[in-house]
Formats: structure tokens, C-alpha cells, sequence
């Protein structure tokens, strides 16, 4: 009998957290599982958005998970066995160095807290590694590969620890968001500290884009690169709906004209509206339409979304609605006549909004408010799938707002655009098809 080939995935979110990075991982996972792999899952035990804990183990549609808890360092750092823990104590000196000397007082709690949390789930799954005892005794597992993602953000620090470990497995790092850059661009920390040497451990490498390409290529150089992207959440069939479409704009041409200038433009922002995240030229944007028959809609989390919700006089035009679940979640974009994303300047290539392709799965154009430089931007200008909105060109914007409710011709070429292209390029079969080829 041939043996399977085993993937172990560690990412911080698998099934049953319904958010999207969980989703991404778990459905890589059955898809290996699907093609014969034996797939081990380490993972965290509780959810991004809910209360309570996981079962510690359990087995999904074949895909065995364990899942570790996150605990306070503080209480367990004095015994002998939570030392030994610990990867290198000159790092972790230096990082609290850096939290109580380079950052501002403001920041202090909030890095303290989430380094704490991070680095106690990474040591966790230290633990279960080397765990002779328990349930799927991951320490005498010969894993082929191991797949591992950048939340916590400090999973790097698990390089070193797995390579030694598991020195025939090969290691495979895909990049959602880029850390440690994004740490210190968050809490507006100096780069004093150098983690260099902990990438040269990792054998692949999977990217979002060319802007994260750039930044990531003197960091792994000499590793094999890849553009592997996410896919959408909610993926639904929308051949025979543009179809219809065009039938029903040549069959009954003025009806169809009337129907849709009877309703107003829906412009959605939905999901995070984290610090990478803007909101202000879509606040200029609603002020100057608010006359018009639009409306924008957001909905969404994250700490500006906190400061959004605490603007004064906003647009009578923009409203704040909580979210939806996720299971109600295409349904709720495929509502929008067109989508909002952002990614503040400077950002470039430290993240990519995802909800990009989500918006292309429901086949909607977006804006895109941001550097007209990115990647994102140019992206969505070369394939006519939206246009970008910023400070420069926000009346332009305005003009082609109005201009759209006259005719919706020109959203609706936009939306075939958008799923025509993630149909063929950026689907979840499409996109797991080829991650399973790159770690073959």
C-alpha cells in the first residue's frame, strides 16, 4: 500500500470559525484531504468573534485538529518548564525593550497585550509538538509538509523550532499580512529589531501580490516565491444572470431603463476597517452625492470602523448597520450594486484587502480608495473591473456617481468583468488547485 503523503496547517483560525482566514485554511484542507493527503490541523480553541472554547480534539471530514489554548505568560513564566519554552531570550528581551522604551505610552498597553497573547499560543503549540502523550502525537508524525500562515503574527518564531523538529518537512510560509512590518507600522515602533534570520528557514513562500512581492524578495532570497491569492467567501453561479441581463435590456429596453432608475445606487463597505484601512475619501464622497439617488452602506469592524462610528454629522446619505453572519453573507454583497475597499498609503504591500476578491466572486465592481500606484489600483483599472477614488479625484468621482445612476449599463459591465476574471483566475478551485501544486 502506498503511504500518504501528511500536511500539518497551523494557523491560529480553522473550522468552525466562520471568518474568512478560517475559511481559507479550512477549505484548503479538505481539499488535500480530498486529493489523499493525511491533514493535521494546530490551531487556537477559541473563535475571532465569538465567546467560548473548541474541544482540544476533534476530527472534521476526515482532517484531524488539535487546538491549543491561549494562556498568560506571567502566570507560568517562573517555573522551569515554561522557561525552556521560550525560543530565544535575547529576542524576547529586546521586544519588551521595545515596547516600554520606543513606543508611545498610548500604545504600550495595547502591543503588551497582543505580543503576550501571540507569543503564549506559539509556545502552546510548541508544547503539543513535542507532547509524546497526547491524543494524535504530532512529536512522532514524519510530516511531508508544513503549511503554516502569519496569524498570530509572530509565527515565525516557530521556524527555527520546527525545522530542528522536523527536519525532512518541508516549510511552506503563505503571507496574508506581512509581519513584522505591520506590527511596527501599527504601534509605530522603529525597526531596531531584525528577524531576518528566522525567514531563512522556510523552504516556500506564498504572496498576495507584486507590491508584497517587492518588499518580501531581499528578506527570502533565494526561496521559491509564489502569488497565491484569497479566494471568496460566498461563490454563487451568475452565467444565466447576466445573461438575463442582456435580454432583458434587448427585449424590453425603456421598462428596464425605468426599472432601475426607480432604485437608488447601493454602494457597500463591508468587513474589517482595521488601521490599514480608510474611510475619509468615502465620507468627502457621500457628502458630495448627498442629493443623489445613492446610498452607501457600511458595515463592518475593526478599530476605525470605532472611529467612524463616532463622526459627527455624517452624510444623511451613509448609514451604519451592524453585520450579518457570515452565512447570510452573499447574499448581503450580492445586495450592493457596488463595493467600497481601501488600503491606507504606505500599506502597500503589507496587506491586501480580500474582500477584493469577494466582491468579484458576486460579480460587483469596486472603488478602491487608496495609491494610485498600488498594485490593488492598478489591478482594478488594467482589467475594468472599478476605479480608484482619492483625495485628488473625488469630484471626478462624484460626477461618475451620478453618471452611473443614469445608467447602470456601466456597473453591470463592471460586475461581468469582475466574476468573468475570478472565474477564470481567482476562484477557490482555481486557487487551491494551484497551493496544492506548489506544495507537491
Amino acid at each position: 500500500m502506498v503511504k500518504k503523503r501528511s500536511i500539518l496547517l497551523i494557523y491560529r483560525y480553522f473550522y468552525p470559525d466562520p471568518v474568512a482566514s478560517s475559511k481559507h485554511f479550512s477549505d484548503l484542507a479538505q481539499s488535500l484531504f480530498n486529493k489523499g493527503w493525511d491533514v493535521y490541523v494546530l490551531t487556537g480553541n477559541r473563535m475571532r468573534h465569538q465567546s467560548g472554547t473548541l474541544p482540544e480534539y476533534e476530527i472534521w471530514s476526515g482532517i484531524k485538529i488539535i487546538r491549543t489554548e491561549i494562556w498568560d505568560i506571567f502566570n507560568n513564566f517562573n517555573t522551569k518548564k515554561s522557561k525552556n519554552l521560550f525560543f530565544d531570550k535575547s529576542i524576547l528581551e529586546k521586544i519588551f525593550n521595545t515596547i516600554f522604551f520606543k513606543s508611545t505610552k498610548k500604545n504600550r498597553d495595547s502591543i503588551l497585550k497582543r505580543f503576550l497573547e501571540q507569543y503564549s499560543l506559539i509556545l502552546n503549540w510548541k508544547k503539543k509538538l513535542t507532547d509524546k502523550n497526547s491524543f494524535f502525537n504530532l512529536n512522532n508524525i514524519i510530516f511531508d509538509k508544513i503549511f503554516i500562515g502569519t496569524d498570530p503574527a509572530l509565527s515565525f518564531l516557530l521556524f527555527p523550532f520546527l525545522k530542528s523538529n522536523f527536519k525532512n518537512s518541508e516549510l511552506i510560509y503563505w503571507i496574508f499580512d506581512l509581519y513584522p512590518d505591520i506590527f511596527y507600522k501599527h504601534f509605530d515602533i522603529p525597526k531596531i529589531l531584525n528577524f531576518n534570520r528566522y525567514f531563512r528557514y522556510v523552504d516556500k513562500v506564498l504572496y498576495l501580490d507584486s507590491d508584497m512581492k517587492n518588499l518580501i524578495q531581499k528578506r527570502f532570497l533565494g526561496k521559491k516565491l509564489f502569488c497565491a491569492t484569497p479566494w471568496g467567501f460566498a461563490e454563487p453561479n451568475l452565467d444565466e444572470y447576466f445573461e438575463n441581463i442582456k435580454i432583458k435590456k434587448t427585449e424590453k429596453e425603456s421598462d428596464f431603463k425605468n426599472l432601475v432608475k426607480a432604485e437608488k445606487l447601493i454602494i457597500l463597505y463591508s468587513g474589517n476597517l482595521g488601521r490599514g484601512h480608510s474611510f475619509e475619501d468615502f465620507l468627502k464622497l457621500a457628502k458630495l452625492t448627498e442629493g443623489d439617488s445613492v446610498e452607501y452602506i457600511f458595515s463592518s469592524f475593526g478599530e476605525n470602523w470605532e472611529r467612524l462610528k463616532k463622526v459627527q454629522n455624517l452624510p444623511q446619505n451613509l448609514k451604519l448597520m451592524s453585520g450579518v453572519s457570515y452565512e447570510e453573507l452573499g447574499e448581503y454583497l450580492s445586495k450592493a450594486d457596488i463595493h467600497f475597499l481601501s488600503l491606507k498609503n504606505g500599506w502597500e504591500g503589507l496587506m491586501l484587502p480580500s474582500k477584493l476578491f469577494g466582491s468579484m466572486a458576486v460579480g460587483k465592481g469596486v472603488i478602491f480608495s487608496g495609491s494610485s500606484n498600488s498594485s490593488i489600483a492598478k489591478f482594478i483599472l488594467e482589467n475594468k473591473i472599478g476605479n480608484v477614488i482619492n483625495s485628488e479625484n473625488i469630484v471626478q468621482m462624484a460626477q461618475l456617481i451620478r453618471k452611473i445612476i443614469k445608467n447602470r449599463d456601466i456597473i453591470t459591465q463592471l460586475g461581468e468583468n469582475s466574476y468573468n476574471l475570478y472565474k477564470k483566475l481567482y476562484s477557490k478551485n482555481v486557487v487551491t488547485k494551484y497551493i496544492e501544486n506548489v506544495i507537491a
